[in-house]
């Protein structure tokens, strides 16, 4: 999927993914860089909501801190200037399945 920032500096994503899917991951394909977590969730009824920005960090799943659940080589990775292709992926991926990614584009304060 496309994304685009139409600002001029990298930007802090909020990602919300939804079952059935198992180890979800959100790869940022331009920049080389993913967020992976180690966790199932096995319907459409359960997420999994990723804030992050410069001030606080949140990763919560069916209302759990599953911080510690992020695999190694995850990042925190921004939005970058320009168009960002991401990919949503898992080690199973159920029928409905899907990720939902905001941002707000980003200039400097002059």
């Amino acid at each position: 999927t496309a994304v685009t920032n139409d600002g001029d500096l990298d930007t802090w994503p909020t990602i919300v993914i939804y079952g059935p899917v198992s180890k979800p991951k959100i790869t940022n394909v331009t920049s080389g860089e993913f967020l992976e977590l180690d966790i199932n969730l096995a319907s459409s009824s359960e997420s999994a909501i990723i804030t992050y920005d410069q001030d606080s960090l949140s990763v919560v799943a069916s209302g759990v801190n599953v911080y510690g659940k992020l695999t190694t080589g995850s990042s925190l990775f921004k939005i970058k200037p320009g168009n960002n292709d991401l990919t949503f992926t898992g080690a199973s991926l159920g029928v409905g399945a899907q990720a939902i990614i905001n941002w707000r584009d980003s200039w400097p304060l002059s």
